[in-house]
């Protein structure tokens, strides 16, 4: 099933609602950070890049997201027995990077896949 997308209209009454709340949706709403099988993919540095099977043309799905970081905004995403993050900075990166690895430019790496060809179609992003 391809991922939907909202009609021009809806569209623009959320991209209008989210300029008036501090574009408290595109930071803290619209997408989970962190690493994760499927699901929506984030655009953290550049619009939404539309990317097409090879062999196919069919829009490809994300498979894997590896995220450098676990909260994303922490006014949204901070886990519940986070709620007061330590001060010290050391401590802070070791709950918030747990896995302490960090990828590209902005820390993004995913994997896209076609998942109606027979053979195995993959594209790689690296934010």
């Amino acid at each position: 099933m391809a991922a939907r997308v909202l009609p021009a209209e809806f569209g623009r009454l959320v991209r209008d609602w989210d300029a008036a709340h501090d574009d408290v949706y595109h930071r803290q709403l619209s997408t989970a950070p962190g690493w994760k099988v499927g699901d929506w993919p984030a655009w953290p540095t550049t619009d939404p890049v539309p990317m097409y099977c090879p062999r196919c043309a069919i829009p490809l799905r994300q498979l894997l997201q590896i995220d450098s970081g676990e909260w994303g905004d922490p006014q949204r995403w901070r886990p519940v027995q986070e709620q007061t993050p330590p001060s010290d900075a050391a401590d802070y990166l070791a709950i918030t990077e747990p896995t302490g690895i960090i990828a590209g430019r902005s820390g993004l790496y995913r994997v896209f896949h076609c998942s109606f060809c027979p053979d195995p179609q993959y594209r790689i992003d690296l934010q």
